[in-house]
């Protein structure tokens, strides 16, 4: 895995995005980012070449909260 990141100036507006930590799961290989108090990984994080093949849909209908 390569990390990068950026300096941009203030004016640019992408001076204050959130950066997360990432944990692996060990269970499942996934990265993942709990928010406190949630009950389910805020992101998660699949990485490319697992051992197995993720089914095309996990059964959750629920609509994502994306902000605005």
């Amino acid at each position: 895995m390569t990390v990068q990141g950026y300096h941009v100036s203030p004016e640019s507006g992408l001076d204050n995005v959130l950066v997360r930590m990432m944990r692996l799961n060990p269970t499942t290989g996934n990265y993942e980012f709990w928010e406190p108090g949630e009950n389910r990984p805020t992101i998660l994080w699949t990485p490319n070449e697992q051992e197995f093949k993720a089914p095309p849909h996990t059964g959750n209908e629920e609509q994502p909260f994306i902000p605005s």
